[in-house]
């Protein structure tokens, strides 16, 4: 298939990881090449949630606010798992969750089974786990419709961040044994946004059926991701970093983190008062969390 030239627009913000031998020994590169790169610690990362929380166990996608005060919907999970997700990697998800947290996630998992909705059930049921009040049958509810609907759709453009995410909280809640080998659907990359989706893909290589048609297809842009993350441009986006940073072979064992990338990342740090978190992109002016725990979760930002 013929491929266009890409022309640069902005992508969506995503997120992933593996389970396989190689994404074990790609994910230890990046973490080891990341403690080298002199950003903030976790415990900073962690400290600075109070930055992004409205209220006891609300917190917003984004620091600083929009607006002074701005509550984000009580039944909105997404916000709330991520910060969880990010305490936890220090213990601390109990206490960013709270009582009144545990309870709301209870009653927003009861609507959600009722309603049969896979992804509210996955998001239920991971920060009930991270707090302590895990529900079995939450869970392997939760757990199998990802995996049938993983079964039924695979992955392609449309979707490689919802899979993404999917895996990793099924992951989460330990049932990474039933996740199916996805078949994957290449598609032809247009502009940056599409590379952008290409790189999605490629971080999901190890739970890919057709692996190397995908590696074979994305060549080029496996070479892209390599010369991006030398030297990111102005118009990068954090997530965009971290999609490039994840896919397999663009960062070089021998060379590490290049210069660029760390000086990039360090223009793009601080948002508020928070000095920890970084902005979505160079021009933008908040942080938001789903940037942070893709970081995390990449590598980028060392544990």
């Amino acid at each position: 298939m013929t491929r266009r030239e890409p022309t640069p627009e902005q992508p969506d913000e995503g997120v992933p990881r593996g389970r396989l031998a190689p994404a074990v020994v790609f994910l230890g590169l990046v973490l080891s090449a990341s403690a080298c790169m002199g950003s903030p610690s976790i415990e900073a990362l962690v400290a600075d949630l109070s930055e992004f929380e409205l209220r006891a166990s609300v917190y917003s996608p984004v620091s600083p606010p929009e607006e002074k005060g701005e509550v984000t919907p009580l039944d909105d999970m997404t916000s709330l798992y991520f910060a969880a997700a990010i305490a936890d990697s220090t213990g601390g998800a109990v206490d960013v969750i709270g009582a009144a947290g545990v309870e709301r996630v209870r009653g927003y998992a009861d609507s959600a089974r009722r309603e049969d909705q896979c992804d509210e059930m996955l998001f239920a049921a991971a920060i009930l786990h991270m707090a302590g009040e895990r529900v079995t049958q939450l869970d392997r509810r939760a757990a199998s419709c990802a995996t049938e609907r993983f079964r039924n759709d695979g992955v392609h453009r449309l979707n490689t961040e919802e899979v993404d995410l999917s895996v990793q909280i099924v992951e989460r809640l330990g049932y990474s044994e039933e996740i199916p080998a996805l078949t994957a659907e290449v598609f032809e990359v247009g502009d940056r946004l599409d590379r952008y989706h290409a790189w999605q893909m490629l971080a999901l290589l190890p739970y890919i059926e057709n692996q190397q048609e995908v590696r074979d297809f994305y060549r080029s842009e496996t070479t892209e991701a390599g010369e991006f993350l030398d030297d990111p441009d102005g118009r990068a986006l954090f997530s965009e970093v971290v999609a490039a940073y994840r896919v397999p072979g663009s960062v070089s064992e021998v060379n590490g983190v290049s210069d660029g990338l760390s000086d990039w990342l360090g223009s793009a740090r601080g948002c508020g008062d928070s000095g920890a978190h970084y902005r979505a992109s160079l021009e933008a002016d908040s942080c938001a969390l789903r940037d942070s725990w893709a970081g995390l979760l990449s590598g980028l930002i060392p544990r």
